[in-house]
């Protein structure tokens, strides 16, 4: 087939081993022009490096979090996969985004909207910053700050703010 090119799958992944092999798996594809596969590993890294990349971009999670995928989402990857996933599903989504066509998740799992302001707010809080810290990055009080911190968590049904990290990542629930 004219036009295609073989090796244009271009992985980014903190994780090295897991690049390299993912890397040598899409090696072998041929797509009409190149690609970007972002693996979210660990989870949490594709929201800040997706921003960056040149689109199209291929992102595959194993984030179940509604609030996280949603984010994801906003950045506008070209596909969006989440576990369980295979190769061929990959293979696939790469294709589709060479092409110029857009996949997601059949369905995205509920959960009560957050505010724009409240996805600002969890998004720093993953990065650990307290509550001052995110006040000066948002231009507003503390006090502000605790109550939309305090407000996402009980839309999240989160206990505290680790919970609510947690759960924004889409980390299992811990064992009792």
């Amino acid at each position: 087939m004219s036009g295609l090119s073989k090796g244009v799958v271009q992985v980014h992944c903190r994780s090295g081993w897991v690049r390299e092999a993912v890397r040598q798996m899409t090696a072998r594809l041929e797509l009409p022009r190149p690609v970007t596969l972002l693996l979210d590993y660990p989870v949490g890294s594709a929201l800040e490096l997706l921003p960056l990349l040149e689109p199209p971009v291929v992102v595959a999670t194993a984030s179940e979090s509604p609030y996280y995928l949603h984010d994801l989402i906003e950045h506008a990857p070209a596909a969006l996969l989440t576990e369980p996933m295979e190769a061929p599903q990959l293979e696939q989504a790469l294709r589709l985004a060479a092409e110029g066509q857009t996949l997601r998740p059949p369905a995205l799992p509920g959960g009560q909207r957050l505010t724009p302001r409240e996805r600002q707010v969890l998004r720093l809080l993953t990065r650990g910053w307290s509550d001052k810290e995110i006040a000066q990055a948002l231009n507003i009080e503390p006090k502000t700050v605790s109550h939309w911190v305090l407000s996402l968590r009980q839309k999240m049904g989160a206990e505290n703010r680790s919970q609510a990290i947690l759960h924004y990542l889409g980390a299992p629930p811990a064992l009792e």
